[in-house]
């Protein structure tokens, strides 16, 4: 039978935890590791896995090959139902039935109904009912959330317990997604993190003004789709359209990098203007892998300092979602910090006007028929100041 060269494939071994053998937590255990080990590693890989003992540890025994490049072996015929034979593998792998796992679980099933049988003196029948074939479930796929899920989850329980968002810092590298927030007003253990986010972290809690407040930090695997879409490569302008779109909305652009495109920049966030970001990003259809929000610290002009990270290989919906920012923007602190407007100047009245010419020099004053007065006096310069006086 023909088998599949070393070439087309990578061979990882590693440590794994005893916990960690079987099912779902293994596939991840060994998701995670082939991360760090296999270059370029994504969903468009498959892996197969076989754990053994050696020197008293359990090793995983990791087979690695692209998921297209495995399908067009498969049609060549040589594969089977107990699956592939790999150049230097003692065992098949891919198997549509993997026997070791059953084979297993029918000699422990066997073991423990012959105690039973010879201790309660069973029927042989018994003993073919208890050891029946048992499904088995091999290479089950896992199932990750996009970025934007976990945003919105944090967004959404901060704004139900009535907290506030200090600062914000998102942020996608390969299929790891990384979120820091400063929170105010809300306790971590109202909030019951743990059965939101798999893994995540809390800072101690201090006081300002009476209020708590506290830094989360929130790790999660995510899934990633690559942009397949040639708008972006077709627009090469891009960079200059986002630029356009932040300056027609009076922010202030402090800081670019150029590839991947990065841009910094202060501005009056609103709704709107979240609003409006998105649907810009959408029509773009680029991802965001990074973005941090902050108080603005200055004037009144501005009330958030804001960095964008644009991926062009990332597609939109595997990216963060401004649009969560403007559903959720009553619990973002800098929205508290208002512009005031210019109150428009009322025109003097006349009656108050008199205070102004106290202590002056009146030279004189001329009476209307219609009762009018105008009464002229001359300032400290020796200028000429004319007040007009109307009847009472």
């Amino acid at each position: 039978m023909q088998q599949i060269e070393c070439s087309d494939f990578e061979r990882y071994y590693f440590p794994i935890p005893l916990r960690m053998i079987f099912g779902r937590k293994q596939s991840r255990f060994v998701y995670s590791e082939l991360e760090k080990r296999h270059p370029c590693f994504s969903e468009d890989y498959i892996f197969d896995v076989h754990v053994k003992l050696q020197k008293n540890k359990l090793i995983s025994d990791v087979v690695v090959i692209k998921n297209q490049k495995l399908l067009e072996l498969k049609r060549e015929s040589i594969s089977g139902l107990f699956g592939i034979k790999f150049e230097g593998c003692k065992h098949k792998r891919f198997a549509r039935l993997n026997i070791l796992p059953l084979a297993f679980i029918l000699f422990f099933l066997i073991f423990i109904s012959s105690l039973f049988l010879l201790f309660s003196g069973s029927s042989e029948s018994d003993l073919q009912s208890i050891t029946e074939p048992v499904n088995v479930i091999v290479n089950e796929e896992i199932k990750y959330h996009s970025a934007d899920f976990f945003q919105e989850k944090l967004l959404e329980t901060v704004h139900e317990n009535n907290g506030s968002v200090s600062s914000l810092n998102l942020s996608i590298d390969g299929f790891n997604c990384s979120i820091s927030a400063k929170l105010i007003s809300v306790y971590p253990d109202k909030m019951e993190l743990d059965k939101l986010f798999s893994d995540n972290s809390v800072s101690t809690i201090s006081y300002l003004n009476g209020k708590p407040e506290f830094s989360l930090s929130i790790k999660e695997k995510v899934s990633v789709e690559r942009n397949t879409s040639q708008l972006l490569k077709e627009n090469e302008d891009f960079r200059n359209t986002i630029r356009d779109f932040l300056l027609k909305n009076n922010c202030q652009i402090v800081q670019e990098e150029l590839s991947p495109f990065k841009i910094r920049f202060n501005c009056l966030a609103s709704e709107k203007f979240f609003s409006d970001f998105d649907e810009l990003v959408f029509e773009l259809n680029c991802g965001l892998s990074g973005l941090i929000i902050s108080e603005y610290s200055g004037s009144n002009k501005y009330n958030s300092i804001i960095e964008i990270l644009c991926d062009e290989q990332l597609n939109y919906a595997s990216g963060f979602n401004l649009k969560n920012l403007a559903d959720n923007y009553s619990i973002l602190l800098f929205s508290q910090k208002i512009t005031e407007k210019k109150k428009d100047v009322e025109k003097p009245i006349i009656k108050s006007q008199q205070n102004i010419f106290t202590g002056l020099k009146k030279v004189g004053e001329v009476n209307y028929d219609n009762g009018k007065k105008m009464i002229f006096y001359k300032d400290l310069d020796g200028k000429l100041i004319k007040y007009e006086e109307k009847q009472q």
